[in-house]
């Protein structure tokens, strides 16, 4: 059956779309108040998803890569099959050690009798470990080791018998007493070498600072867990802190309190910036527009976007990172422009017209810069969204989302704020800010010089950081430059090297995962060659569950000769033997010691390293870090990951820690960092295409110049001796985009008002300078963060900032010929 064809309605001319706008204004004026309680309940499924975004921030690093790069998806598989490996250390410092061993045997028993669901184990004491250890010593030492121990106990032995035996005579046979001091001195030595807790406590040796360990029972990564396993040894050592020395000292360690100390320290940044930001934008806005009204307005139109781009987000991304959590401040600050903007050309109206007119004529005016700005500043977050590391990739959705949805709202909102607040206009007359700028641009020689002054410090700024960067590298490899400053100054942070000093070795190794336990020891002595085995050796050891239980077939050979000796001891009286060595050889010689170690005679706390969630000992290979190696230089990490892939390991192995993910999130960030700044670029010239598709040269103007702007800007960061890391490098493309915003905001000037350059800078730089004023307060919040990744961000783009409002108030207009207008 044949139809006929219908055709499709034609868009909306731009004339139709003005006209209905203006009816929307009418009716806005008409009804301020429905409008606005219209808008607020519109805005009220927006906040409730925003609210649960900022309630479900991730501070851990693993948000900030892909799931689906190498060293998440081998943390994911050690997770699955080993569980989390996250610990609290409770650490309690005085002078007497005494009672520093009370505060923790008092604190461990209230903490057991807990029975708390979040802590896999506890240890305060390793008393029965070393008693293990000991009664087995045969076994566990290594095979030199012990060779040499049983041939001093043969020749004691033999001594021995010798002496016990009134026949027998050898001159060259040596005195048993001294073959037994032998002994017992080489015993003693070995010992004192092996056992670093003689006391049965976990502390330094002068037993000023003693620990309790305490492993997580569940995710690492999810603060819940974490905090509440905090909260319950928090409120258990306050509670018996009283009983103890008012100066023994109580402190936390390890990833359960880092984790918690992190979060806490978003969270609180978060506040801090938000209200840093409220109370100096709005004294901004009040001083330039002269009225708390105009407060009122901006604020009130700024809100809905931001609580738009933060629900959808909720919906898409589902949380927060650490990267991710201040861009509410960011959006607010980049996207508070489009009211401010919109305002600027409504307080210009006559006082007299109606307000319908004046607000769609605002609009009108406003509509091209703004539009442009917005479609560049979204552009250049769409740039980062490119990028695999999510912390630019989220970062740059949630911002490009955020700039569109702000500038569309904002065009919702401005009628019905401004016919609900009424703010003052003023019509033609000029403000004192606009009168100044008039006088300045109409020198012929001061803007020149004003703007070759400028440009010349900046390029020497610049090539002083391009320098710096050859000479010692452009990325930040200082690690702890990047992490929550109170935390290394106070937190739990500022224990890592203390705690390192106690244990003597990295609690979290690097886990490498076989399929077949029959590769378990190949695989191991792979990963001695290449990571112990060489003079530039970045790990202490490498052990297996055969650390505990040797092989068997080592264990027998090693048993016959036990058995033997025994048999020999048999025939020693017993008051031949002296009594410092009896306990040894009651322990080692025992017919009870006298049989093969089995896996389930270790104690837990020695065997939960190896053990997978289902019980298996049999398919783990650890790798400690070494102690005497910086990891807080990331080129040591870099050197550590490329150490380890060097290893010829079984392609089922999965191999997997700290390091390794460091280590990627690094590379990828300076890997992708060129690449994310083109397209940003491409991506900012593409959006301007559409707006000036009859004007090319100001696509080319545009881009050149924000971008040159944004490398410059970097540079000069790198000569204040600020590198890039994974995050601050997020300010180029941002400034590129606001620095595109403002280039496009004066186009709309010259545009709407028909005038040069010079000129609309005069009339409309305030308003400009206002738009980067409050951007620059969103980054200055964020200098008085804690974490040190995030402060240098606000650095960045401020600095970023500066130079791209600079550069286009100072410089464009006098650089901007008509054939580029």
């Amino acid at each position: 059956m044949l139809t006929t064809p219908v055709n499709p309605r034609p868009l909306p001319s731009p004339r139709a779309l003005t006209a209905l706008y203006a009816r929307y204004v009418d009716a806005v004026c008409a009804r301020p108040a429905l409008a606005a309680a219209l808008l607020a309940l519109g805005c009220v499924p927006a906040l409730i998803l925003t609210a649960q975004y900022f309630a479900d921030v991730h501070a851990n690093m693993q948000e900030l890569l892909p799931p689906s790069s190498p060293s998440v998806k081998a943390l994911d598989q050690l997770h699955a099959r080993l569980g989390g490996k996250a610990h609290l250390t409770v650490i309690a410092e005085s002078p007497d050690p005494a009672d520093n061993h009370r505060f923790i045997d008092e604190l461990t028993g209230r903490l057991e009798a807990l029975h708390l669901p979040e802590a896999r184990s506890i240890q305060a004491s390793v008393a029965g470990e070393r008693r293990w250890i000991e009664d087995r010593a045969p076994l566990l030492l290594p095979r030199a080791k012990f060779d040499s121990v049983m041939d001093d106990v043969e020749a004691a032995v033999q001594a021995a018998k010798a002496r016990a035996n009134p026949l027998f005579v050898d001159l060259a046979d040596e005195d048993p007493d001294v073959a037994w001091k032998r002994l017992d001195e080489r015993l003693d030595k070995e010992t004192r070498a092996a056992d670093r807790f003689p006391n049965g406590y976990l502390e330094t040796p002068d037993g000023r600072t003693v620990v309790m360990l305490i492993w997580l029972e569940g995710s690492e990564v999810d603060v819940g867990p974490s905090a509440r396993l905090l909260e319950a040894a928090r409120r258990e050592a306050d509670a018996i802190r009283g009983r103890y020395r008012p100066d023994l000292r109580v402190a936390w360690n390890g990833e359960v309190p880092n984790l918690v100390e992190e979060h806490a320290a978003v969270i609180a940044d978060l506040s801090l910036s938000t209200l840093v930001v409220v109370v100096l934008v709005g004294l901004l806005i009040s001083v330039y527009f002269r009225s708390w009204r105009a407060v009122l307005v901006v604020v009130g139109a700024l809100v809905p976007g931001p609580l738009v781009a933060f629900a959808v987000g909720r919906l898409s991304a589902g949380s927060l990172n650490s990267n991710t959590a201040f861009l509410g401040s960011i959006i607010a600050g980049n996207g508070i422009n489009y009211p401010l903007i919109f305002l600027a050309y409504y307080r210009a109206s006559e006082p007299g017209a109606a307000m319908s007119s004046s607000i769609a004529e605002a609009a009108r005016r406003a509509l091209p810069g703004t539009l442009g700005a917005a479609a560049t500043a979204s552009a250049a977050y769409g740039g980062l969204a490119a990028s695999t590391f999510r912390g630019f990739s989220q970062f740059g959705f949630l911002g490009g989302v955020g700039m569109v949805a702000t500038w569309v709202l904002c065009f919702v909102a401005m009628p019905i704020l401004i016919a609900m607040v009424k703010p003052p206009r003023l019509g033609a007359t000029g403000t004192i800010g606009q009168e100044l700028l008039g006088r300045y641009f109409e020198r012929s020689q001061a803007p020149r010089t004003v703007a070759a002054i400028f440009v010349g410090l900046a390029l020497a700024g610049g090539a002083l950081g391009v320098v710096r960067a050859l000479q010692g590298g452009l990325f930040e490899m200082d690690l702890r430059t990047l992490r929550n400053r109170e935390s290394l100054r106070h937190g739990s942070a500022s224990w890592d090297r203390r705690m390192n000093e106690v244990f003597g070795v990295w609690l979290n190794p690097v886990a490498s995962l076989v399929a077949d336990p029959g590769e378990r020891q190949a695989v191991a002595a792979e990963l001695r060659r290449v990571m112990v085995e060489r003079p530039d050796a970045l790990a202490e050891r490498v052990e297996t569950i055969d650390q505990y239980v040797p092989p068997l077939a080592e264990q027998e050979a090693r048993l016959a000769r036990l058995r033997k000796l025994s048999g020999t001891l048999a025939e020693v009286p017993r008051e031949d033997i002296p009594e410092r060595a009896r306990p040894w050889i009651d322990r080692w010689f025992a017919e009870a010691r006298l049989r093969p170690i089995t896996a389930d005679e270790v104690p837990v706390t020695l065997k939960q390293g190896f053990a997978e969630t289902s019980g298996r000992l049999d398919t783990v290979v650890l790798v400690y870090p070494s102690l005497k190696v910086n990891f807080d230089d990331a080129r040591n990490v870099f050197r550590f990951a490329d150490q380890l892939g060097q290893a010829r390991l079984p392609a089922t192995a999965v191999t997997g820690g700290a390091f390794l993910f460091m280590a990627e999130i690094i590379r990828l960030v300076s890997q992708e960092a060129l690449q994310v700044m083109l397209i940003v670029c491409a991506v900012v010239a593409l959006v301007l295409g559409p707006i000036y598709w009859r004007r090319p040269r100001r696509i080319l103007l545009t881009v050149a110049l924000v971008a040159t702007v944004a490398l410059v800007a970097q540079s000069i960061m790198v000569a204040l001796g600020v590198r890039v890391n994974m995050l601050n490098f997020a300010a180029v493309p941002i400034t590129i985009g606001v620095g595109a915003d403002y280039v496009v905001n004066l186009y709309g000037a010259m545009d709407a008002l028909a005038l040069d350059a010079r000129r609309a800078c005069a009339r409309m730089g305030g308003a400009i300078l206002l738009c980067s004023l409050t951007t620059t307060v969103g980054y200055l919040s964020l200098i008085v963060a804690q974490s040190g990744a995030l402060r240098s961000f606000g650095w960045a783009a401020v600095l970023g900032e500066i130079m791209a409002v600079t550069t286009v108030l100072l410089v464009l207009p006098v650089i901007l010929k008509p054939r580029w207008s």
